[in-house]
């Protein structure tokens, strides 16, 4: 087997073997590691708020390929990284315990598409998009990654009404589902985004089982028709975790 980077963010093409996931939520890598999956933690940014300074989402970028753009607060094994072959970017803009400080990382690329309130992304990242020639999709909430679950280059998930809206006028598929329903310690709800990430082509991972959530039925039957498979890593009601962010994945 041959490990090769992800080169559309958020969508690998084969299964996935290395993650990234939050210190807090450790535990999860028992039931990733049952899937042949290697989760690589990332530790409290002190320089964001505490509740979230671990979410892989607020601390690092994944601009495609073996490219990160990382906060030069996070807490992350970069030297790991580096002999994985990661090129490892220190972030143009400092973090901040306060919004919108926090969220300059925290930008939602769906195969061209880079979706964030452009005014608040790093440097780092709008240089990518101009390279990359990414069409950079402008939305009001600074919390982009948190609230988009990526499905495939065409179709995402998201509780938020003006990125539906400027999905589907960008020419996305969007399921707009209710809001809530997804804890997240020290806030009133989490992120559906922030619960999730793709670990195949055909397979996306929740922290939790969306039985808890009053779209359950429409979640499953917009996934289902997809092609894609839901896989449960607890039992628990779906939880916010910074997302589950996929580095790498195998081919033969």
């Amino acid at each position: 087997m041959k490990t090769m980077y992800i080169f559309h963010p958020n969508l690998p093409q084969n299964s996935v073997n290395t993650v990234l996931i939050g210190e807090k939520h450790s535990y999860l890598s028992e039931s990733l590691g049952n899937l042949g999956i290697t989760a690589i933690l990332v530790g409290k940014n002190c320089a964001v708020s505490p509740m979230i300074g671990d979410h892989p989402d607020i601390s690092v970028f994944h601009a495609g390929g073996n490219h990160l753009i990382i906060s030069e607060t996070a807490v992350i094994d970069t030297n790991r990284l580096i002999q994985l072959g990661f090129h490892v970017q220190t972030a143009n803009k400092p973090a901040s315990p306060k919004y919108p400080d926090e969220v300059s990382l925290n930008a939602c690329l769906v195969g061209n598409r880079l979706f964030h309130k452009v005014s608040l992304s790093d440097k780092n990242i709008t240089a990518q998009a101009y390279k990359n020639k990414w069409r950079l999709i402008n939305v009001n909430q600074g919390y982009t990654k948190c609230s988009i679950c990526v499905l495939d280059q065409n179709h995402i998930i998201t509780a938020d009404m003006g990125i539906h809206k400027a999905a589907q006028q960008s020419g996305l598929n969007s399921l707009l589902i209710s809001s809530g329903q997804i804890e997240l310690d020290g806030y009133h709800a989490g992120f559906i985004g922030g619960a999730c990430g793709k670990i195949a082509k055909d397979k996306i991972a929740f922290t939790g089982t969306l039985k808890y959530h009053k779209d359950e039925n429409k979640i499953n039957d917009y996934i289902r028709s997809l092609g894609i498979k839901s896989i449960y890593l607890t039992d628990e009601p779906c939880f916010d975790i910074g997302s589950i962010i996929p580095l790498t994945y195998c081919v033969n």
